[in-house]
């Protein structure tokens, strides 16, 4: 390594000697001088992770963050610190004693504040949104730039600071004391933390613009108002959103006009970006040989926009049925698309008939319809197009199945060197659709969609199983106040994850991903409907990757899911489905498959370079026996030793008014809990008919009443089904699988209830205005207002009973 970097890495990273904290366990911890660990070095590159878009504090001064955040006394007397501290600085430096006993109130003071925000925010990865909110405003000792070259430098060992204890010190404390400015209180940190602002916006004064006016009538509108298109015209304006078509340019060695376009690691050197000329001559030479150096890269002339477009159409064997309306609704969508000016022409492609049709017509629409072509491809049809068609000035697209790409004679077709086709769409009868650029003879994904046929093409609004507004009102939160009980887990190697800084992710039977962030808390919902197939992890920091082979999908796809922010991404690749040996190493996803390697990038899908087929076997082994093996710590972390009602067949009211489900009692323990008793004791609570032979049928109220229960699935999840029973006076208890009953009065001044439906351990229940209790496993962080038990319970549950009776 470079001398001028490892003293760079010494002078950040390393303590004086004798210093408050120190390097331990050959660099793999980092500990308080009384032995007490401060924080491990896997932590602390995380963090440094997600503070290196602001640059970074002395690592001083992040370690005393991360004290503050700790709930141990040892770390928090800072009282008995301070005497010591300004003992060992008197003796140093007696003139500035002074100064440090001022920064150490005001780092005391800050301190204090940290200690009263809640937990979530002291632990875990929420830390790092803490540092980045009190360091953001103070400038950095260690740039954006630098922190990002400097991180993967930041290898295992003992770093040592030349610094005198004073002068190391002072620095730390005068970046912490300069965060106070900016959060005076406690309230004002926490707001920080939640929403990015020091105070929440005041209403806009000035009255709403009026609302435009609808355009005019088009013939997206035209079709939708026939029932025999309508179908039609919704499916090709869903996919209008996914056809975005980009303007081909001209070569590289073109002239250049206009502004700057991108940052590039290659180019010429008049074109560096002022900042690598900043660099040190030893870093800049390293980083062009390398080719890191970034370069400004001029914007490009787009080519003159086409004149002419042919949409070509294949209406072979493999197109029959589904696709082939698919097919229609991309025809649609291209033509849509185009320019005012534009002439467009749409052909269909059978074994060898070309045929015109005209898309701009219900009429010319329906005649395309019946157009069929018993012929396994259209390659020699779109051969005779190449030859027949010399005009100049035009933009091809040909549309056809995905499978058909497998054709080599059609493969051919498409590739010829007299071929000039611009964009490739396929369609495929499960609703995927994928559109490729063509430019220069390669070939791009441009982007892709899932869609729904059958609801597109044949579901109406007036035809829906289910509208959503009568889904459970807890399912239009934004975020669900309730956490998910575990159900539907299976003890497979591939469904489970678990990372000892990130938690535990678990993909259900009924295709739902779950994470809980900590043992103490249940899960968190992460992805209603994961498609099925087989699964690989694979995880940096926060961010978890997951790769997915479907058989129903020609290609792998890749979810990334950030646990710091609960966002989802889903990433297309080029790489087509197969039977492979997986492993993750390094950001990237290596595939063995029987004939063919294959590596991509997670964060984006891009192709990466091969893997040695020797590394991939060792690590996909090493994979499999190492997710086995945890197996045991995501079962010991999710389980809280209680079960749940996944399905409810039987509710009603007893006798003495309380509410049974599944000959369970809702009911009070020791007057503070809400549990479902056992079903021994599900008589306990009546007037006078204590019976326990007394069957069910002489209880106040028995549902489900005959042919008046009814069932449906959840629009994002098929597999999640909710059950409605229905009292005589239309009030309403909706199961739903994943764990949870809602109640739903038909006095509508009561607010609709949801509970947790476990057993062994207590509930928690959520009302639909804002209100929570029980207990605080199944409560999500934070609840706006919560009530004692009892109080819940009165004010809600046995209102909704007494509306019944």
């Amino acid at each position: 390594m470079d001398r001028s970097i490892h003293e760079h890495l010494q002078h950040y990273f390393g303590a004086p000697a004798g210093y408050y904290w120190r390097w331990a366990d050959n660099g793999n911890v980092i500990e308080y001088a009384a032995g007490l660990t401060l924080c491990y070095r896997d932590e602390l590159i995380a963090l440094l992770q997600e503070m290196t878009p602001i640059g970074w504090p002395p690592l001083g001064s992040i370690l005393w963050v991360l004290c503050a955040c700790k709930n141990n006394n040892q770390f928090i007397a800072w009282a008995d610190e301070q005497a010591l501290f300004l003992t060992t600085f008197t003796q140093e430096d007696p003139e500035k004693a002074d100064t440090f006993k001022t920064l150490l109130e005001t780092v005391s003071h800050l301190f204090r504040i940290i200690a009263q925000l809640p937990d979530t925010y002291r632990t875990g990865r929420h830390r790092a949104l803490l540092l980045n909110t009190l360091f953001s405003q103070v400038p950095p000792e260690v740039n954006a730039h630098e922190a990002a070259y400097l991180l993967p430098l930041f290898n295992e060992g003992i770093y040592k600071s030349s610094r005198s204890y004073a002068a190391q010190l002072e620095k730390e404390l005068h970046y912490l004391a300069a965060t106070v400015a900016h959060v005076p209180d406690a309230t004002a940190l926490e707001m920080q933390l939640r929403t990015g602002l020091t105070a929440l916006p005041n209403a806009w004064p000035a009255a709403l613009p009026e609302a435009a006016p609808l355009p005019e009538s088009d013939f997206f509108t035209t079709l939708a108002a026939d029932t025999a298109t309508a179908g039609i015209s919704r499916l090709a304006t869903h996919l209008l959103a996914a056809l975005n078509i980009p303007l081909h340019t001209q070569s590289s060695s073109g002239p250049s006009f206009g502004g700057i376009s991108d940052i590039t690691n290659k180019g010429n050197y008049d074109r560096l970006l002022l900042s690598e000329l900043a660099q040190d001559e030893d870093i800049l030479t390293a980083r062009l040989s390398n080719n890191e150096a970034m370069y400004l890269r001029r914007e490009q002339v787009p080519a003159e926009a086409k004149k002419r477009t042919v949409i070509l159409i294949d209406i072979t064997i493999r197109m029959w049925g589904l696709p082939r309306i698919f097919a229609l609704s991309v025809a649609l969508a291209c033509q849509a698309q185009q320019k005012k000016d534009t002439n467009v022409y749409v052909y269909t492609l059978g074994g060898e008939q070309i045929t015109p049709v005209d898309l701009r017509s219900v009429k010319g629409i329906t005649a395309m319809l019946s157009l069929l072509d018993n012929h396994l491809h259209p390659a020699a049809a779109l051969n005779t197009w190449w030859q027949q068609d010399t005009a100049a000035d035009t933009a091809y697209y040909f549309i056809t199945a995905a499978q058909q790409l497998q054709q080599p004679a059609l493969q051919a077709a498409i590739s010829d060197r007299h071929a000039r086709l611009h964009y490739l769409l396929t369609v495929d009868r499960n609703g995927t659709f994928q559109y490729y650029d063509y430019s220069h003879g390669r070939n791009k994904l441009c982007n892709s969609a899932q869609v729904d046929l059958q609801e597109l093409l044949f579901g109406t609004p007036e035809k829906m199983p289910q509208p959503v507004t009568s889904l459970p009102v807890i399912l239009q939160q934004e975020v669900s106040p309730l956490r998910i009980p575990a159900s539907r887990l299976k003890r497979a190697p591939d469904k489970n994850f678990f990372g000892r800084d990130t938690g535990v992710v678990c993909i259900t039977t009924d295709l739902r991903v779950l994470y809980w962030p900590q043992r103490h808390k249940a899960a968190i919902n992460l992805y209603h409907y994961l498609e099925p197939g087989i699964y690989h992890f694979g995880n940096r920091f926060f961010l978890l990757y997951l790769l997915v082979i479907d058989k129903n999908h020609p290609t792998v796809t890749i979810h990334e899911f950030n646990l710091d922010t609960y966002r989802h991404k889903k990433i297309s690749t080029m790489i087509p489905y197969g039977d492979y040996q997986v492993a993750f190493d390094k950001d990237t996803f290596h595939l063995l498959g029987t004939n063919h390697r294959y590596s991509i990038w997670a964060a984006t899908g891009a192709t990466a370079p091969a893997g040695e087929e020797s590394q991939v076997l060792t690590l996909a082994a090493k994979t499999q026996r190492m997710a086995q093996v945890k197996l045991n710590e995501v079962f010991r972390f999710v389980s809280n030793g209680y079960s749940t009602l996944s399905r409810i067949t039987s509710i009603y009211i007893s006798v003495g008014g309380d509410l049974i489900i599944e000959k369970r009692r809702l009911a009070l323990y020791q007057d503070h809990h809400l549990t479902l008793t056992g079903k021994q004791e599900m008589y306990t609570h009546t007037d006078s008919n204590n019976d326990k032979s007394l069957p069910d049928s002489n209880a106040l109220v028995i549902f489900p009443v005959k042919g008046a229960t009814t069932t449906w699935t959840l629009p994002e999840n098929p597999h999640i089904t909710f059950t409605c029973f229905m009292w005589a006076d239309g009030s309403k208890a909706i199961a739903d699988s994943r764990g949870f009953l809602h109640l739903r009065s038909a006095n509508t001044a009561i607010p609709e209830i949801t509970l947790t439906m476990v057993i062994d351990n207590y509930l928690a229940a959520w009302a639909s205005d804002g209100v929570v209790c029980g207990h605080d496993y199944f409560l999500h962080d934070h609840p706006p207002v919560s009530l004692p038990v009892p109080d819940f319970y009165n004010n809600y549950i046995r209102r909704f009973i007494q509306q019944l009776r």
